[in-house]
C-alpha cells in the first residue's frame, strides 16, 4: 500500500509479481487503489486497475 501512495509504480509492479493481493485492505478497510487514489498517486491507481481486470 505505501508504494502504491507514493507513486512508486515499480515497487508495486514488483510487490504484484511476487504474489502481493492488488485487492487486499487495511484495518481500516481501505485498499491500495483507494489510498492511492486520495494521495494523486495516478500511476499506481492505473497499475492496480489494470492488475484486478487481468484477473
Amino acid at each position: 500500500m505505501i508504494a502504491a501512495m507514493f507513486n512508486r509504480v515499480d515497487i508495486a509492479r514488483l510487490l504484484l509479481a511476487r504474489g502481493a493481493d492488488p485487492l487486499a485492505v487495511d484495518a481500516a478497510g481501505i485498499s491500495a487503489r483507494e489510498a492511492a487514489a486520495k494521495m494523486g498517486a495516478h500511476d499506481a491507481v492505473a497499475l492496480l486497475t489494470a492488475t484486478v481486470e487481468e484477473r
